[in-house]
Formats: structure tokens, sequence, C-alpha cells
């Protein structure tokens, strides 16, 4: 019996996946220079990459960390979605470095996810890399990215309790523009999205 509702679960889960549409392990260079050279860099990202989520309603991501020199994130879209998600990204987080950085070779390089087994890697993989990088976190601990909130409902709930609205004055200082104001209920808890 317990053998069967395995299998019935992995069908479902299956099933959901394919009905995702296309999905993509996606990355930027590893070889970059610096991007995120402070912990207020990182903040910046993280509430960047919350609000451009919320306004690129087509895509959806599952997964993504935010490392001092590239990004890696698994998302669902379209291709041309995705490619315009990531350059109103890469443009809102080049006005908040106030182009400090050179972001010209800050591109986004997609790899398709055919099926549900390296849909589950490519997730492990995003979400384990702080972890591979820095000795100090574990996958559950790397804060600039998902990781910490995978089976971390103790976490999600305190980002609740503790979070308040972004507001439109912070979310003009990080995006630059006006056009994100309707997303100014996103929460921030520690002074960054979550």
């Amino acid at each position: 019996m317990e053998k069967d509702n395995y299998f019935v679960r992995e069908q479902e889960c299956t099933d959901i996946f394919n009905k995702l549409g296309p999905v993509y392990n996606a990355c930027t260079d590893e070889n970059h220079p610096v991007v995120f050279r402070t912990k207020d860099d990182f903040k910046a990202g993280m509430s960047i990459m919350a609000i451009c989520v919320r306004i690129f309603e087509q895509i959806k991501v599952f997964a993504f960390q935010l490392m001092s020199n590239h990004i890696h994130l698994v998302i669902s879209g379209n291709e041309q979605d995705i490619m315009d998600f990531f350059n109103y990204f890469k443009d809102r987080l080049n006005h908040y470095l106030n182009k400090r950085v050179d972001l010209s070779g800050f591109c986004l390089k997609l790899f398709a996810i055919e099926d549900l087994t390296y849909f589950r890697n490519a997730i492990v993989y995003v979400n384990r890399n702080g972890f591979v990088v820095y000795n100090n976190v574990t996958p559950f601990s790397y804060p600039w990215g998902t990781s910490a909130y995978f089976f971390q409902p103790l976490f999600c709930r305190y980002v609740r309790m503790c979070g308040k609205a972004i507001g439109n004055v912070k979310i003009r200082q990080l995006m630059h523009t006006k056009n994100a104001d309707s997303h100014k209920d996103i929460q921030l808890a520690d002074g960054y999205v979550h």
C-alpha cells in the first residue's frame, strides 16, 4: 500500500512538472568580476530580484542564489520573457550599484530542464551553492537566495510576523523608478525582501 502511494505521488509531481511549460536551469558566468561586494549589495540584490519577479508575473522562479560574482536560477516561462526579466533585473541592479560595476558581461545562460529528475537536481544544485563556497553556512542558512526557505516553516513564519511593507520610498531607492510602486506591499525583514 505504501509503495503504491509513492508511485501515485510521483506521478502527480510529474504531471505538475509537465504542466509548467518551459523550465530552465539558468546562470551567469562564474568568471564575472564581483558584483555584490557588501552585505548591503546582497540585500539590495535580494530585494530587486523579488520586485522584478513580481513585475514579470509571466515567469516563475523556483530557486535562486546570489553569489558574489554570479547568480543561479531555476526559472520557468518562455525564453523571451525570461530574458526580459533578467535584463530588467540587471538594469535595475546597475542603477542601484550606480554603475560602479561593469555589468555588460553579466549575461544569463539558459539550459532547458526536460524532466522532473533534472528539475529536482537543479533546485538542489542552486540551493547548495552558497554552502559550497562559504564554509560558515549550510545549504539552509545561506541568506542570499531561496535555500533558507526550503523546509524552514519557522523562518518563514518569522519573516511574516516581523516583516513590514517595503513602501514606495524604499522601492524607488532600490529600483530608481516609479514603475514598481504597485508592489509596495512586499514584506521586508532585516532590511531586505525575503
